[in-house]
């Protein structure tokens, strides 16, 4: 996150993720759009802990055990899933 001097009574933070391991561009898409929702629902107040929380049960509601390699069944089952909760959504 890049924090303004402005941060939080007139900004909002810049917020960003790097994918390490184990979630599609998608889910980076899906996680980052996440963070900023929250930080957008919690503007003009200290938002770090509130985006952290928030990424941090998406993962822990995402994580599938053997679907965090770069095996094409790994992929194929990560698109799956994307597209079941985008169903759902």
């Amino acid at each position: 996150a890049n924090i303004p001097h402005e941060y939080p009574e007139d900004t909002l933070p810049k917020l960003d993720l790097e994918i390490i391991k184990g979630l599609s561009d998608d889910n980076k898409k899906e996680l980052l759009q996440l963070a900023n929702d929250e930080a957008e629902a919690n503007a003009g107040m200290p938002a770090i802990f509130a985006v952290c929380e928030a990424v941090r049960s998406w993962l822990a509601d995402n994580n599938v055990k053997g679907l965090d390699d770069a095996s094409m069944y790994a992929q194929m089952m990560r698109k799956e899933k994307d597209a079941e909760r985008r169903e759902v959504s």
